[in-house]
């Protein structure tokens, strides 16, 4: 199966997993920006990878407008955040970004990432400032808000080769 992974990075985190995965896989990587002069008519299956803002999937608008023309396609997203382990949360955010129609056509998968204020726009640097001001300036702050202030406070880098495993498994067909 010929397999394209194409991923929109704005921080890294994104890009490192598609490298990761091309890698293993032997599939085809193309950052978002190369879309135009891709033939996907070529390919089997469509692996799109993007980052988490706002609990919405980055360039994901535009791939759900490719979903007419993949018919007959295997397709998946795997989305890269700052949670460390997607759980719960991820399945909501996954349930706010795809219908079920799509979801039940989409393979879904969730990569822990981090946060790289070095590489974020400004606009991203102040939002994430006012959301620590915020957890800073709460009253009755819980335990898991002290946890995400400590978390957001400064850079890190929770990425792992072996997270792309059910990846792998599913291009391959082993899913």
């Amino acid at each position: 199966m010929k397999t394209l992974v194409l991923y929109y990075s704005k921080t890294g985190f994104t890009q490192r997993y598609a490298e990761w995965i091309a890698e293993e896989t032997d599939a085809d990587c193309e950052p978002f920006d190369h879309r135009d002069g891709v033939r996907f008519g070529d390919y089997d299956a469509v692996l799109f990878g993007s980052s988490v803002h706002a609990g919405s999937i980055r360039k994901l608008k535009w791939f759900k407008k490719q979903l007419p023309d993949w018919e007959g396609k295997r397709l998946g997203v795997f989305a890269v955040g700052a949670m460390p382990n997607g759980g719960e949360t991820a399945k909501q955010m996954f349930a706010q970004n795809l219908t079920d129609a799509e979801r039940s056509r989409i393979a879904t998968f969730y990569l822990p990432g981090g946060l790289n204020y070095e590489r974020m726009g400004a606009l991203d640097r102040a939002m994430m400032s006012a959301f620590r001001k915020m957890l800073a300036s709460r009253k009755d702050r819980t335990p898991e808000d002290d946890m995400a202030l400590s978390a957001i406070s400064k850079s890190y880098d929770a990425s792992d080769r072996a997270a792309i495993a059910p990846i792998v498994r599913w291009i391959g067909g082993r899913d």
